[in-house]
Order: C-alpha cells, then sequence, then structure tokens
C-alpha cells in the first residue's frame, strides 16, 4: 500500500515576497523507518506569476533529489533528479529528531539550490533552474513551506509517522 501526505502553509507578507534569498529549516521525526519511500521537503515561492519551486526529496536508501518544474511529463526534464554530485539518503534513524536546512537564492526568472544540510553535514548544490510560469495550483505571491511523507510499496504497509516540532524559516 502507498500513500501520501501532505502538509503545507503559506508564510510571509507581500514585502517579503522580494526577497531573493531563502533558508528554512524542518525539524522532525518518524516512528519507523520501515515503510518510508521518500521525505519530501519543498518551499515554493511563487512570485509574479512563476514557480520558484524549491522542492526535494530524501529517498530513502538512495539519494537526495530535486524538482524541476520545467518541461512535461516524461520529458526527461521535468520531474525528480538526483544532484550532481549526488547527496546519498541512507534510512532515516526511527525514534530520533533530525534537522534539515535548506537555502536557495533567486532572480527575476531562475532560482538556485544553493546548499542542504542534514543533521549537520552541508552540502554544497549550486543547481540553477529556470522558473516556469505558475501552474502549481498555488496562489500567486505566496511563499509556502511544505513537508511530504511518502510510503512505500511494501504490503502489507501499517505505514508510519512523521513528526515536524518546528519549521524555521527566514528571507532577505
Amino acid at each position: 500500500n502507498w500513500g501520501i501526505l501532505y502538509y503545507y502553509t503559506h508564510y510571509f507578507n507581500s514585502q517579503e515576497l522580494n526577497s531573493t534569498n531563502f533558508k528554512v529549516q524542518w525539524q522532525y521525526n518518524v516512528d519507523s523507518s520501515n515503510y518510508i519511500q521518500a521525505l519530501e521537503f519543498d518551499f515554493p515561492v511563487i512570485y509574479n506569476n512563476l514557480a520558484f519551486y524549491f522542492g526535494t526529496q530524501c529517498v530513502q536508501g538512495a539519494n537526495c533529489q530535486y524538482w524541476n518544474p520545467n518541461g512535461t511529463s516524461g520529458d526527461g526534464t521535468h520531474g525528480w533528479h538526483d544532484f550532481s554530485p549526488t547527496i546519498p539518503c541512507t534510512q532515516t534513524a526511527a525514534n530520533t529528531w533530525h534537522t534539515l536546512v535548506w537555502s536557495g537564492t533567486r532572480t527575476a526568472a531562475q532560482f538556485t539550490y544553493a546548499t542542504l544540510q542534514i543533521d549537520g553535514q552541508q552540502f554544497s548544490i549550486n543547481q540553477t533552474l529556470n522558473a516556469p510560469t505558475n501552474t502549481t495550483g498555488i496562489a500567486n505571491n505566496t511563499i509556502t513551506i511544505q513537508f511530504q511523507p511518502d510510503g512505500n510499496y511494501v504490503n502489507p504497509n501499517p505505514g508510519y509517522h512523521e513528526y515536524v516540532d518546528s519549521i524555521q524559516a527566514w528571507v532577505w
């Protein structure tokens, strides 16, 4: 059984939307690591009807990936991609608090995944993408912070719980 649960909230005011630097920190815990397919952490910035969509996931036992909102499904551009060089994603330890920190920047039409920090280990990313026209369904001129635990396909899958204790965000 596979399923997803998606949580999001909109932050910031119109003045802060002019910001070009972003940093978001999630503190999270899972009660079981046996049924995780991926843990997703995103902070899409929708500004001037463009989607600066900072989307990432840690695929358990594989790699961390970024979301490319450009192109169309199946064209090899749109969707999830491993970072280059790859960033390994080990199995998330259960019943332990973890900290994930993303930083990114944007210009008028592009956005850059700058750094990723997982439990104190920092990776330089510097992956720049064009910001496509917003087709996400997220309202224009908002910054959204979200997370999504994905289950795997093990049958029967009793599932797991993800707890997020705090989310902090900085813009400048």
